[in-house]
């Protein structure tokens, strides 16, 4: 399914240049540091759990068995232990953690901390990638990790857990539910905003500096870009109905994963196809706030193509060059047919899947793309008189004409 390729160039296109101008705001979601090895809230709960036990119980250190396999006397506890986390895993995330928090006591940012870096991490394609925006205008983060700070150059990024710190250099980055440094020998910074007590905090004081943040973030950016976030988060929604309703004309977009394998015949395709239906209902569901999306196959390293296509000279070239070597090797994997290239004098064999040979599905000959297609360069611009949008790469002109 090949809808979204021109639309994703012209985006390309357009927020490399507010990028270079330095107009470009990255807000990061979790999926960013689970892409680094993090946990994801469920699994740091699950582990914050298994501090609790070890804290109060001395159960947690395998003494007396595991949850699913207690052992001994103590293992009494072990397996009541065990009861206490199946409860939990039945209720909400917020309440978990506000469990957790309850039972560690003033303990519980230092726990939080040392269960979030427990395991060794990594730096993701995604995470490099976004070091090397260097004019970017401000980063907003809800993760609690330092990760894009300690990657970057010295000087590179500032952290700002909260109001007071104030930046005289550097790109800001505002965490804004909080900071866990990953050297654990430095104290947590800022208000941490993890168990729903600490939630229902930040929901009923809309002039908390974490909610002013991000309401002139939204507002003052000239695009927002969103990567790794669900738009679950109530108060993000809330927000983002805010700053709607206070400018009009907002550009925010979303990096948004298809929930579905793109076709390569596309004789597939039919008017009640349901895969066409679900990415419309989600690209209004996003709509309704505000945020459009950009449709993405994997988010690795699809989310590396885009971001370092803003760097590039010529961003578009950069974008399409990147996508193509990507789905060249996705398509050598698939493998080829018997059957020969349908398209006339080709004697190339056909990927499977598809009536094309690799090259013509790409559009390396003769700038033929039935699954692809997209321009070269930034220079292949709409023909029509006064327009200068992007063409498709197989026509002189864009899709609006």
């Amino acid at each position: 399914m090949d809808f979204y390729w021109t639309k994703n160039i012209e985006l390309v296109d357009e927020i490399s240049k507010i990028y270079k101008s330095g107009g470009l705001t990255l807000v990061l979601g979790a999926g960013v540091s689970k892409g680094c090895g993090l946990p994801s809230w469920p699994e740091l709960v699950k582990d914050l759990h298994t501090e609790v036990c070890r804290k109060n119980y001395n159960t947690a250190d395998g003494l007396y068995g595991s949850f699913e396999n207690p052992k001994g006397w103590g293992g009494l506890q072990t397996a009541r232990n065990g009861l206490e986390a199946k409860t939990l895993n039945n209720l909400p995330l917020p309440i978990q953690s506000r469990f957790c928090k309850s039972k560690l006591g003033k303990n519980y940012t230092k726990t939080l901390q040392k269960t979030l870096y427990k395991n060794n991490f990594t730096i993701s394609k995604t995470v490099d990638s976004i070091i090397k925006l260097q004019s970017l205008k401000a980063i907003c983060t809800y993760n609690y990790d330092d990760i894009i700070e300690t990657s970057g150059k010295k000087g590179q990024f500032r952290s700002i857990p909260k109001s007071e710190i104030s930046y005289k250099s550097g790109i800001p980055v505002y965490h804004v539910h909080g900071m866990l440094p990953s050297d654990i020998s430095k104290r947590p910074k800022g208000d941490i905003i993890f168990s729903e007590d600490e939630y229902h905090e930040l929901y009923l004081n809309f002039g908390h500096w974490s909610n002013i943040i991000q309401l002139s973030l939204f507002i003052e950016s000239e695009i927002v870009l969103f990567i790794g976030l669900s738009f679950d988060d109530p108060n993000l929604r809330r927000l983002l109905d805010g700053a709607k309703s206070a400018k009009k004309g907002l550009k925010l977009y979303n990096i948004c994963k298809l929930p579905f394998e793109r076709y390569l015949n596309h004789s597939t395709k039919t008017p009640l196809d349901p895969n066409e239906v679900e990415v419309s209902v989600y690209d209004q569901v996003y709509k309704n706030i505000g945020v459009e999306n950009i449709w993405v196959d994997e988010y690795d390293p699809d989310i590396s193509i885009l971001l370092e296509a803003f760097v590039a000279k010529d961003s578009i070239e950069s974008y399409t060059d990147s996508t193509r070597k990507n789905l060249k090797e996705k398509l050598k994997a698939i493998g080829i047919t018997t059957e020969i290239c349908h398209l006339h004098g080709c004697n190339d064999r056909c990927v499977k899947g598809s009536q094309f040979c690799i090259l013509h599905t790409l559009g390396d000959k003769d700038r033929y793309m039935p699954f692809a297609p997209m321009p070269k360069t930034s220079k292949d611009i709409c023909s029509v008189k006064g327009c200068d949008k992007i063409t498709s790469g197989v026509s002189n002109t864009c899709r609006y004409h």
